[in-house]
């Protein structure tokens, strides 16, 4: 049973970013996560909303394509699924700028879905129960991830959380937005493709 679904989308030019996540997720594999990545020519939103229709795992989570997590991320998330039928589990993100300042966020299924104050509410960036969001639209602006995580915390009535940074965002003075014009070399990493899902096009009927 695939427990941990992660959904990758990226753009063309961020393919050394990509292949670095990647990179890192293909070590950390198992039968219990798949990963799928939202290759295409559409928003991020609409990347997410497409890939939501597709995923098997009994709980979803969003990784940009820039972003890093640690070497134990989907077994440590496969274990907490396993043991806890909740709707959300929540975790810290680390996020830095320029590799400088440091600021360390919680996310939490108690917290405040408008993310005013911490901790805060439920974010596609922590695993989320799939069902309960199938039928929810991200859009591709700017705050479509608020407003898509606003609607999903009114869905979520039990949670769990893991007290420790389990995500990475590093944000650059080029740009880090998904659309943005972060150039960022990390080189290219090695990454068998075959081990992970991927989706060059989206039916009109997702969009």
């Amino acid at each position: 049973m695939i427990l941990l679904s992660v959904i990758v989308p990226t753009i063309e030019r961020r393919q050394g970013l990509l292949s670095r996540l990647l990179f890192h997720l293909g070590e950390q594999l198992d039968d219990r996560a798949e990963v799928l990545v939202m290759d295409n020519n559409a928003g991020m939103g609409t990347k997410v909303t497409a890939a939501l229709q597709v995923v098997q795992g009994r709980m979803s989570v969003v990784i940009d394509d820039d972003d890093l997590v640690p070497p134990d991320y989907t077994t440590t998330l496969c274990d907490a699924i396993a043991a806890n039928p909740v709707d959300f589990i929540g975790y810290r993100i680390l996020r830095t700028f320029d590799h400088l300042f440091r600021q360390s966020i919680v996310h939490s299924v108690d917290g405040d879905p408008e993310w005013s104050k911490s901790p805060r509410g439920v974010t596609p960036k922590c695993p989320f129960r799939t069902h309960l969001a199938r039928d929810l639209i991200f859009d591709d602006s700017d705050q479509g991830d608020r407003t898509w995580s606003k609607q999903l915390h009114r869905r979520c009535s039990s949670g769990l959380f893991i007290d420790r940074h389990m995500y990475h965002h590093d944000e650059h003075t080029g740009g880090s937005s998904f659309g943005g014009s972060r150039t960022v070399d990390v080189g290219t990493w090695p990454v068998d493709r075959a081990r992970f899902r991927w989706w060059t096009s989206i039916p009109e009927e997702s969009q």
